[in-house]
């Protein structure tokens, strides 16, 4: 497993930790500003392990998964990421060294219902761009409390009433 050595990373990290039942044969953090990951390529190659979990978002998992793949390691070892590494925008920098790349998410722009595909379109029309999954959460935020105000009658003044009408989740979420 290997995430950035920032609280993002570590809840990363802990987060597949809790959940996964095979043995954890390495946890490596790596640096926020770093952009060669030779060592930990090594190290990896070293391990042998049965797959790799990485937590790299943004410019960090862009240059990963491009070393990764061009170390041979994804043909040897698989890689299971989260959507932070590997949303729709990292995906198009990436290109072809995410083949193979096993990804886990809430929500996706290709979804098949009518609430994501209403969102995607109205987000494509006015953003000329796909949304991310950041957006979907948004969305689906914005949502949840426009449907708890509207059961409140526009009132948050009674916190109890407030939070139970979004824990009833009375909208169409992406």
């Amino acid at each position: 497993v290997l995430a950035p050595n920032y609280q993002a990373g570590k809840d990363s990290i802990a987060g597949f930790k809790r959940f996964f039942k095979g043995e954890v044969v390495g946890e490596i953090y790596t640096r926020l500003d770093q952009t060669d990951f030779a060592a930990e390529m090594a190290q990896i190659r070293a391990a042998k392990p049965d797959v790799v979990f990485q937590f790299h978002p943004g410019g960090l998992g862009i240059a990963f998964m491009r070393q990764y793949a061009q170390a041979g390691l994804l043909a040897e070892v698989p890689m299971v990421v989260a959507a932070p590494s590997l949303d729709s925008v990292i995906l198009k920098a990436i290109g072809d060294a995410a083949l193979g790349v096993n990804i886990s998410s809430h929500w996706n722009s290709d979804f098949d219902n009518a609430s994501s595909k209403k969102f995607v379109a109205e987000f494509q029309k006015k953003y000329n761009r796909m949304p991310t999954y950041y957006a979907s959460q948004g969305y689906d935020t914005a949502l949840a409390i426009a449907a708890a105000l509207k059961a409140t009658g526009g009132k948050v003044d009674n916190a109890d009433a407030f939070s139970a009408a979004m824990r009833k989740a009375d909208f169409q979420s992406v």
